[in-house]
């Protein structure tokens, strides 16, 4: 397993640089083909504004996105890429790219930054990405310099759908990485269960994969989005594998969750499926 085509999300915040470089670098180390998505957007006015000035507006958002687009290729370029593609599509962010990744192995996105003056997305962005994508997605954090993720994985298990989706579209990351530490947060109080016992049948599953890892179940009563960052940090891990929303948003949302808690704090590239 491999992925043959990467999409990187192309906007004009602070960090796009960085993502299209981490995007690259990825693409560079999986012999993937590149592209690189500028979704126009759509001018939302009244028809009564006139079609002149909505024409007007419509071909200065198609500009921008063409600049965008040029930059995406230049530095696509420079940085050695023979397959890469600069694309851009006459529509709102996210249908743009839940369009282009349906057409794609991996999507890379930014984190949703809350303290942006005028964002070009919609703050759960990634979070409509994930859910209506059906591809994994690379979310890159909104600070921080990063190399090329995935040589030390923690990757996050939990008796679950959308873990063992994670798990599976990790593989191409999983096969290259010098470390993979399988972890389960167990928040049950029964001293043994199924959880338990799955994660010695994940740890075969992989090694028939050529992916040697160690295990730990950390017994815990906090949110285990925060254990699992913590743990990342202590281990020194440069990507985070996990599922996400194994329930649902509006549950998240009343109640708080582990994907929920990792988007909105994650401080280290973090792959995630549904």
């Amino acid at each position: 397993m491999s992925y043959k085509t990467l999409l990187v999300h192309l906007d004009d915040t602070p960090r796009c640089a960085t993502r299209v470089r981490i995007a690259a670098a990825l693409a560079a180390l999986h012999g993937s083909h590149l592209v690189g998505l500028a979704p126009t957007g759509l001018v939302n006015l009244p028809a009564e504004v006139g079609w002149a000035v909505l024409g007007d507006l419509q071909e200065e958002l198609r500009r921008s996105a063409t600049q965008l687009a040029d930059g995406f290729a230049h530095q696509a370029g420079s940085s050695g890429l023979v397959s890469f593609e600069a694309s851009v599509l006459e529509d709102e962010p996210l249908p743009a790219v839940v369009m282009r990744a349906r057409c794609s192995d991996l999507v890379v996105l930014g984190q949703t930054d809350p303290d942006a003056d005028r964002p070009l997305v919609a703050r759960d962005f990634p979070q409509q990405v994930l859910l209506q994508a059906g591809r994994p997605v690379l979310l890159v954090p909104r600070r921080g310099d990063f190399e090329t993720p995935g040589q030390r994985v923690l990757l996050a298990w939990s008796p679950g759908r959308e873990t063992a989706r994670a798990v599976s579209d990790a593989l191409p990351f999983l096969q290259r990485a010098r470390q993979v530490h399988l972890v389960l947060i167990d928040t049950s109080r029964a001293p043994d269960g199924a959880p338990r016992h799955q994660l010695g049948w994940v740890r075969a599953w992989l090694r028939g994969h050529g992916v040697a890892t160690e295990a730990e179940v950390i017994p815990s009563q906090t949110d285990p989005g925060l254990v699992l960052l913590a743990e990342a940090a202590k281990r020194r891990a440069d990507l985070l594998v996990m599922g996400g929303y194994g329930h649902s948003r509006a549950a998240e949302f009343v109640f708080g969750g582990t994907t929920r808690t990792v988007l909105s704090q994650m401080d280290l590239p973090v792959l995630m499926s549904h």
